[in-house]
């Protein structure tokens, strides 16, 4: 994984790993999308997956799935609301040229 990227913004903290996700999508074919984490000023993370570009990118929600015994998690990729889209996209462009 690429070395994250983190910046402070005015509800908390966002990292960025550009290239940071890959996943399997129906009939084996792999994506790679840009992982974000967001943290809150209260503690509150979310992941999420934005892949695409231009006005066709779109956030996907990183959901745990489950956990082995060997501590491997699988996660599944969640639909975001619009209004989470916006403010996820908002944050994810304030990466732009860092």
């Amino acid at each position: 994984m690429n070395t994250p990227i983190v910046l402070g913004h005015a509800e908390g903290t966002a990292s960025l790993e550009r290239g940071g996700y890959t996943f399997e999508e129906a009939r084996q074919r792999w994506k790679t999308g840009d992982y974000m984490k967001v943290i809150d000023n209260l503690g509150a993370d979310e992941e999420v997956v934005i892949f695409g570009a231009g006005s066709k990118r779109t956030v996907r929600r990183l959901v745990l799935q489950g956990e082995t015994a060997s501590l491997t998690r699988s996660y599944f990729l969640a639909d975001v609301d619009a209004d989470d889209k916006k403010r996820l996209l908002t944050l994810y462009k304030m990466f732009d040229g860092k």
